[in-house]
């Protein structure tokens, strides 16, 4: 009989499909609820409507959420839930029940469900880096067309090769099948030229397709702040790594680290690979983003594999207790990972009158109403206008849904390039309100 110190045993095929049923189950009841912040508006809009996403674009991810809405509403809900069961699967699965446990207690812990459970990009992307993390011996040419897959979910996706192992021979291969995978960005410019409802960066032709897919307007709004250390954004990556660890998920972290210091350290150079990558992507290209649920992910991941590892040495029963204990803390934890503001946004549009409109500067509740408005056909009537984002397809948008609608007057009449913010967005919005005599117009400012 093995000892527990050489588990790595296999469940039975009956006993792998209820593994990953279960943990779809739970995921699934885990999941986001009603309409969520950030960009889970955008993205249930997308899947309701079809379109490209912000830059870079993200296509595949964008092409899974339109797929999901066969589901309805609840299609994005399955979509994370899914990309969360099989992730958990392949890492956890190879110890039998301890593995189910404590693939549900990673399931359960709030640091997990608001990165990989949220109607974003990460669920998909970790779903990836999962497949070459469970798989290092893959070919060179499996690791490039995963790499160019998750390129096409996010740009995150450039690191997975750390997770599947870099191997120099091949490396021409494994560009070619890159490009293989990242081949569906060429979505982005047929969805634009076909009149997609939304149709962030306007991909249709060359120039707006490169300006797109190298999100050269976020590198203008935030480039100040990328390529300089800022002890700030570190110090909110570290509180984020701390939040993950305590109180329970640093003991089998702990465990495994040790674990795979002893027999395998190799693998565990590699995991460390990755939270060095993290904390050297977070703090240098994309400090803003520090501290919040759109990073930490792949440490995440990292803590994942290492708690898969601590699986292999310790007794089942002890595997169980450390599971409980992280699952207790989890569900101890009041706070809500994943917001639902229906309750805001439906207080907001149904106290307006027909024919309302809104200029709105938060994008949590912009994206909000999107859900209302074109994602549920609630408020078909309501005009939604952004003061935050001067994208040109924003007001086509609102044309599209409102073909009554006047935003004739544009930004050369407003004020055009060098004229400050507040006073283009006050100029848009008088010349809005004068040229639509028959809405009523409301601001959340």
């Amino acid at each position: 009989m093995a000892s527990p110190t050489e588990r790595t045993s296999r469940g039975s095929p009956a006993f792998e499909v209820l593994f990953l049923l279960i943990l779809a189950i739970a995921g699934f009841l885990l999941g986001q609820s009603g309409i969520p912040v950030e960009d889970g508006g955008e993205a249930i809009t997308i899947a309701r409507l079809g379109g490209t996403m912000h830059p870079p674009g993200m296509p595949l991810l964008a092409l899974l959420l339109r797929v999901s809405w066969l589901a309805d509403e609840a299609g994005p809900v399955i979509l994370m839930s899914l990309c969360a069961a099989f992730s958990l699967w392949l890492l956890f699965r190879r110890a039998g029940a301890a593995g189910l446990a404590m693939a549900l207690a990673v399931l359960s812990m709030p640091a997990f469900r608001e990165r990989v459970l949220a109607w974003d990009a990460y669920g998909p992307l970790f779903l990836l880096f999962s497949i070459a993390l469970s798989s290092r011996a893959a070919s060179v040419p499996l690791t490039g067309y995963l790499t160019g897959l998750a390129l096409s979910v996010h740009p995150w996706g450039i690191l997975l090769p750390a997770a599947s192992g870099i191997r120099r021979p091949g490396i021409t291969a494994a560009a070619a099948f890159l490009l293989a995978g990242a081949s569906i960005y060429l979505a982005l410019p047929i969805l634009s030229a076909a009149g997609c409802a939304v149709d962030w960066g306007s991909p249709g032709d060359l120039e707006g397709f490169l300006r797109q897919v190298s999100a050269s307007g976020y590198r203008e709004v935030y480039g100040a702040s990328m390529g300089r250390f800022s002890p700030e954004a570190l110090s909110r990556h570290i509180g984020s790594i701390g939040g993950m660890l305590w109180p329970a998920f640093g003991l089998p972290v702990a465990i495994g680290a040790v674990s795979l210091f002893r027999s395998r350290s190799r693998e565990l150079a590699a995991l460390l690979i990755l939270v060095a990558l993290d904390l050297l992507f977070v703090v240098f290209i994309n400090p803003m983003a520090s501290g919040t649920s759109q990073t930490a992910w792949l440490t995440l991941l990292a803590f994942c594999g290492l708690a898969a590892a601590s699986l292999r040495r310790l007794p089942t029963v002890v595997l169980l207790l450390i599971s409980a204990a992280v699952a207790s803390a989890s569900l101890a934890d009041r706070s809500d990972p994943l917001p639902d503001q229906e309750a805001e946004v439906r207080g907001l549009l149904c106290a307006a009158p027909l024919e309302s409109g809104f200029f709105l500067s938060d994008n949590d509740l912009l994206y909000g109403c999107w859900t209302e408005k074109y994602a549920r056909d609630a408020r078909p009537d309501v005009v939604l206008l952004s003061t935050g984002n001067f994208s040109p397809w924003f007001e086509r948008l609102a044309r599209r849904y409102n073909p009554d609608l006047d935003t004739s007057g544009g930004l050369d009449e407003a004020g055009g390039p060098g004229t400050p913010r507040d006073v283009v967005v006050a100029r848009l919005v008088e010349m809005t309100i004068r040229n639509n005599p028959g809405h009523r117009f409301f601001s959340d400012q």
